[in-house]
């Protein structure tokens, strides 16, 4: 896809996460594969920090449709990581919830909620009650 289409900077179109998400999710996993290198091999020559961030997001959720958790994990917690220094809320949250959704909700799912207050998830002081 970014081949054909001849972008060479992906942060002036910012769909390949969408895209191979929406691979995965339709369980062509094929074809997320062949577009998870694509944006594994861009953000690897030109170091954008989102390009990588997105990317290991991707390769956690494509790691998780196979059913390996261990690698899902550690590509999902790399991925946040990538996000911490971006300072992109939206992008960071879509991140937390992929890994949300490889745990126990009572491992991290009031983390989740917390972090994602300022997007107009509940405060943690009103969960808590």
């Amino acid at each position: 896809m970014v081949k054909a289409a001849a972008f060479g900077e992906p942060a002036l179109f910012r769909f390949h996460g969408d895209a191979i998400e929406a691979k995965i999710a339709l369980g062509d996993r094929h074809q997320a594969q062949a577009l998870l290198n694509e944006l594994e091999q861009l953000g690897a020559v030109l170091q954008r920090t989102w390009v990588l961030a997105v990317a290991g997001r991707c390769r956690g959720l494509l790691s998780a449709a196979r059913g390996d958790l261990d690698t899902s994990y550690r590509a999902l917690e790399r991925a946040l990581e990538l996000h911490h220094r971006l300072g992109e809320p939206f992008e960071r949250a879509r991140t937390l919830l992929a890994l949300a959704g490889n745990r126990p909700l009572g491992e991290v799912g009031v983390t989740v909620i917390c972090q994602c207050a300022p997007l107009g998830g509940e405060p943690c002081s009103q969960l808590a009650a």
